[in-house]
């Protein structure tokens, strides 16, 4: 995006990311969204069993495919972060209460859970948690607007064209109203 949009058209003002701007929902739904386009299928599986070999870890195609099923499963609770920043400041829950919610019913083990409760309670990153899982949403639903054969190019056109989370918010439901998809 870098380089088509700053070198080659001088746009550089694509060149700064501000926390908390809309394009921050934009750039973390790239990277949680990624891997389904980047790595398809086996591929992933491949690069898993050769990140488990550098780390010195026993690992084969098996472990590397339920490591797999298991961040899918995962993937189902992928806003839990979001919850925990309401529970904390909306509901007014208490830490110890929002840590032992992330362990039981997000399945975060403890260290991870008292490292999201600190992310949530720091003044600029509070809101930013939902950048995560609401970028990967809107960026899963404006991929595959267009059908599944065609979510590749769209999600690449994300990397090379300076789009924004309302547009394409519009453009979706343009589509659930049966327009036509612009990209």
């Amino acid at each position: 995006k870098e380089a088509r949009l700053v070198r080659e058209q001088g746009r550089l003002e694509v060149s700064l990311l501000l926390i908390n701007a809309p394009e921050c929902y934009v750039s973390e739904g790239l990277a949680e969204l990624g891997r389904t386009y980047a790595l398809p299928g086996e591929a992933w599986l491949e690069l898993l069993v050769g990140a488990f070999a550098v780390a010195g870890v026993e690992a084969g195609a098996d472990e590397a495919a339920q490591a797999q099923a298991i961040a899918d499963a995962r993937r189902s609770i992928r806003g839990a972060g979001g919850d925990a920043a309401l529970l904390l400041h909306a509901e007014g829950r208490s830490g110890g209460e929002v840590h032992a919610w992330l362990v039981d019913a997000a399945l975060h083990p403890p260290e991870r859970a008292d490292k999201l409760i600190e992310f949530v309670s720091h003044p600029l990153w509070r809101t930013y948690v939902f950048s995560y899982a609401g970028g990967q949403r809107l960026l899963r639903a404006w991929c595959s607007l267009d059908g599944k054969a065609a979510a590749p190019a769209r999600f690449f056109l994300l990397l090379t064209e300076q789009l924004t989370p309302s547009g394409m918010a519009e453009e979706g439901a343009g589509a659930a109203e049966g327009a036509e998809p612009r990209a």
